[in-house]
Parts: C-alpha cells; structure tokens; sequence
C-alpha cells in the first residue's frame, strides 16, 4: 500500500491527474495520498492493537456454546455459515460490477491507470467491506446466543411462577 502511495506520487498518476494537470489539483492529490495513508497506517494500528480482543471473542463462543449444551440447547451454525457466504457472494458481485464500471469509463475516456492505482481503490473497498463482513457475523453469532439465554431465562421463570 505504501509503495502504491510513494509510487502514485512520484508518478504523478492519479484520477484527477487524468483530467486536470494544474498545481492546485497537483496537491490536492497529494494530500489526499498523504492523509490516505495516514488513515490506512492508523487502522492497520488499531487493528493490531484490537486483535487480541477479537480473538478473545471468538476464543471465547465455544466455551459459551458448551455451556449451552449442558442445558440443552444445541446450536445450527448453518444459518451464520449461510449468511457469510451469501454476503461473500454479494460483495463479489459489487466489485466485479464496480471493476466493470471502472474499465468501461477508462475505455470510454481513453484514460488507463496505473495498477497501483486500481490497487489502492480496491484494497480499500475490500478491506471496508470485510471489516463489515466480520463485524456483522460476529453480531449475528451474538445475538443467536443472547435470544437462546432469552429463552432459557423465560422457560425457567415460567417453571419457577
């Protein structure tokens, strides 16, 4: 990602650059890479530093899942593994239509860009929408468990009344 950004700004390649060749666009673009970069340089901190927490998390679902068969309940992981890949196969879909979109204006505009370019547009689509991915099946496993603690909470009370 960094080779992408020192090379985009050597070169002078941007999308803008396509376009406008002025100075105020010149470092626009720029700061653009630059604050890009940052932001990339800071989430890839963060997520290193969140990544124990993460794994705690997911270390932890099997040991409350063993705790919800000794009373019982027995889980179907094939709804959350359906959801994945379904949202797997939706996300393919939107960036093949997005990759579509993007060569077919680049032939129309007789424009190529650099394959660093198209690198850095991508990857930050996909690692976007695979944060969501991962946040929303980690949501979903939550919330099966908590509505199945719902039931078990709402069978033993009507027991007890």
């Amino acid at each position: 990602f960094c080779y992408c950004c020192v090379y985009m700004v050597h070169s002078k390649t941007t999308y803008i650059g396509h376009f406008l060749n002025t100075d105020i666009t010149n470092g626009g673009e720029k700061l653009i890479i630059l604050a890009s970069g940052i932001a990339a340089v800071i989430v890839l901190i963060t997520n290193t530093l969140r990544r124990r927490q993460l794994l705690w998390v997911f270390e932890y679902f099997p040991k409350i899942d063993k705790s919800f068969e000794r009373i019982g309940i027995r889980w179907n992981y094939t709804k959350v593994l359906q959801n994945v890949i379904w949202r797997l196969i939706f996300m393919g879909f939107i960036f093949s239509i997005t990759l579509i979109i993007y060569i077919g204006c680049w032939i129309r505009l007789h424009a190529l860009p650099s394959w660093q370019l198209i690198y850095i547009t991508l990857a930050q689509l996909i690692g976007i929408s695979f944060t969501v991915l991962l946040f929303n099946s980690l949501m979903m496993s939550t919330k099966l468990r908590i509505k199945a603690l719902n039931k078990v909470s709402k069978f033993y009370v009507r027991r007890i009344f």
